[in-house]
């Protein structure tokens, strides 16, 4: 018979760590696994004309990773969101892939993967400080348990908006270092061995915070989610702000100021960001009340749980009404329920500590967007609950651990387990059906409609995707009905504006950009458009008057000094034209492009050094712009000079080998030599 092995004996201790490892390793398998597959489907999708079209397609300036380009990452307000992170991601990825979508949804695909990794290490740390008595004798039990909160956070439907959403990189970049940072937070808090390494571990959590705010800033919640974990499940301070004053505890708090500070900064910078697009200009509270924000913060608090529990008939664009009425249903029912949780938490806080925990942090994280601070057009968005659902996904593995027994009771483990896979599959087949709402703009903006019929955001995009294939009346008929829904609808104005103007109707179309001023005077976009049909009229005084205001609005509106610099031209005003392009460069010292057309207009003036002189500053902005070198070698032979301009040919091959105008230029100087 072998003699029975001692609880204490040498092998004991290895085995056990050994089978802990399998445990995660094997859960790490089966999360990226199933996170994959669920979500492979948008590696097949395409770009959509909803953000995409501007943030990835429509700016060229976050291609590439020269200073320049770094600087632009960290200084611009592009789209009314302050990311510099994100943009470095995009960065990365046109590096590596152009501008093929499959790269940007990889990519995505593989941050999202990461988060379910990450809160599967978080889940373990949380679940075993809250429950201690169900999990520290049962390592098993508390991986699965982890391992069902993370299935249930990666791979539920509400997830699918931000990581099929190219444009909604944020998120997911922004979840990656929110979920480092209340690791390594939870790590320096909860292992007294790091102690010693206070400072470190505490500079690390902040940085990792940094980051994340410079991804989003949505991430601003964390000073008050690690408040709350202060007091649950870490039960370093009490429910009792009088207590948290102890010297002990004060220093916990002293110890989130940077934190609170960097919070106040990164929702300075958003709030105060410029941005001259309408829908990203925030909207001031005499035009949407204390008692409409109201409505539609319990109405967003309501709209989370329920589609966590109940996940169907999503859709990206929730459009928030005109006007909207805190007494009138659903929103008064979301006041009344709103009210109702929170004073269930508070009377059940002695015994059910985490239920306030829970509620608070899915409050505070929501906080940010949930209309108080009103932008764009949504009332809802199903990407906002990224970071608030994690702690209703806890939920599902603290229930795990109440109900499953691995020791005995093997039919009710395997109806607990079961029921959960089946729960877990259902998800994950949403999920993949979701996925395929967002294959391109068509499949998506009829998608929204066949749900919301009366879309007007809708409709109009869908405008935009029939205007791009060249079905100008497909276009038209929807811009216009746009405008039934919403006559206000800026820009669908502008759009069927555009539209108009395809189909030789320029008069019809400056009635639409006169009525878009009316609604909203301070979009220097309407003006240009107004400006171009004013120059197409021969109406050069009126055109030049609209590019004026359209550059007085936006000094840095290049195609307004342009337009307004060539009305002056064809005019025969040179003098006027190159005051407009010198102009523009006080605004713009980076445009190649203005350098080239003040450097041309100098030379219609007959003052050749200057423009020469121009063209050499163009150069010191972009010593690789071969049009600038093109140019010199065009002036330089036209004063004979034959050699000069044979070398600024050949400059300009160096860098461009495929430019023949030099080509065809170079082998004529050369043969005639």
């Amino acid at each position: 018979m072998k003699p029975a092995k001692r609880a204490n004996s040498p092998i004991s201790g290895p085995d056990k760590r050994d089978s802990a490892l399998l445990y995660h390793l094997v859960c790490i398998a089966i999360l990226i696994s199933t996170t994959f597959m669920t979500f492979w489907p948008i590696l097949h999708n395409g770009f959509v004309n909803w953000d995409d079209n501007y943030l990835i397609l429509g700016t060229i300036r976050y291609r590439g990773l020269a200073w320049s380009n770094i600087r632009w990452m960290f200084s611009t307000y592009y789209m009314s969101s302050y990311a510099p992170l994100s943009w470095l991601s995009y960065a990365l990825d046109y590096k590596l892939w152009g501008l093929k979508p499959f790269g940007y949804h990889l990519t995505d695909l593989l941050l999202h993967t990461a988060n379910v990794v990450l809160f599967y290490f978080l889940g373990l740390r949380l679940l075993l400080l809250a429950m201690p008595e169900v999990f520290k004798a049962e390592k098993k039990k508390l991986a699965v348990s982890a391992l069902f909160a993370a299935l249930f956070f990666g791979l539920h439907p509400l997830r699918v908006e931000s990581v099929a959403w190219a444009s909604e990189r944020r998120d997911v970049l922004c979840g990656f270092f929110y979920l480092l940072a209340i690791l390594s937070y939870l790590h320096l808090q909860a292992d007294e061995a790091v102690q010693k390494h206070r400072a470190r571990w505490l500079g690390a959590t902040l940085t990792l915070y940094t980051l994340a705010l410079l991804s989003k800033a949505m991430a601003v919640s964390l000073p008050l989610a690690l408040i709350i974990l202060d007091i649950y499940p870490l039960r370093l301070l009490t429910w009792d702000p009088r207590e948290w004053l102890v010297s002990r505890r004060l220093k916990l708090l002293w110890e989130k100021l940077p934190f609170f500070v960097l919070a106040l900064a990164a929702g300075i910078i958003t709030c105060t960001g410029k941005n001259p697009v309408p829908s990203g200009v925030m909207v001031p509270l005499r035009h949407y009340g204390l008692s409409s924000r109201l409505a539609q913060a319990c109405y967003g608090l309501v709209f989370y749980l329920w589609k966590t529990v109940f996940p169907l008939h999503l859709f990206p664009l929730h459009e928030k009404p005109p006007h909207l009425d805190v007494l009138h249903w659903p929103y008064i029912g979301c006041v009344f329920l709103t009210a109702a949780i929170s004073g269930l938490v508070i009377f059940l806080r002695r015994r059910w500590d985490a239920g306030p925990a829970l509620w608070l942090f899915y409050v505070v994280t929501l906080a940010p967007v949930l209309g108080l601070i009103q932008y764009g057009v949504q009332m809802v968005g199903d990407r906002y609950s990224y970071l608030p659902c994690l702690g209703l996904a806890l939920l599902i593995g603290a229930g795990v651990g109440k109900f499953l027994n691995l020791n005995k009771g093997r039919a009710k483990n395997g109806m607990v387990l079961g029921g959960l896979t089946l729960i877990i599959f259902g998800l994950s087949r949403l999920t993949w059906e979701q996925t395929h709402v967002w294959h391109d703009s068509t499949t998506l903006w009829s998608y929204i409609l066949s749900l919301e019929p009366n879309s007007d955001f809708a409709h109009d995009n869908l405008g935009d995707v029939f205007f791009k294939e060249g079905n100008i009346t497909g276009a038209i008929t929807e811009y216009k009905k746009a405008l039934a829904f919403n006559p206000d609808n800026l820009d669908a104005l502008y759009s069927l504006g555009s539209a108009l103007i395809e189909i030789g109707k320029p008069e019809q179309a400056a009635v639409k950009f006169r009525r878009a001023i009316g609604i909203y005077p301070d979009f220097a976009g309407f003006y240009y458009a107004l400006g171009a049909i004013l120059t197409m009229e021969e109406n050069r005084r009126g055109a030049e008057a609209e590019y004026k205001k359209a550059i007085g609005i936006d000094p840095h509106f290049i195609s307004a000094y342009i337009k307004l610099a060539d009305s002056f031209i064809s005019e025969g005003n040179l003098k006027e034209a190159v005051a407009v392009y010198r102009q523009a460069l006080k605004a713009n010292p980076k445009s190649t492009t203005i350098y080239l057309n003040l450097a041309s207009t100098l030379i219609r003036e007959g003052k050749i050094k200057e423009s020469v002189e121009v063209y050499r500053q163009a150069l010191k902005v972009n010593p690789n712009f071969a049009p600038a070198y093109y140019s010199l070698g065009i002036v330089f032979a036209s004063e004979r000079r034959n050699n000069d301009a044979i070398l600024e040919f050949k400059r300009v091959l160096a860098i461009d080998p495929r430019f023949d105008l030099a080509r065809q230029r170079l082998i004529e100087l050369q043969r005639n030599h």
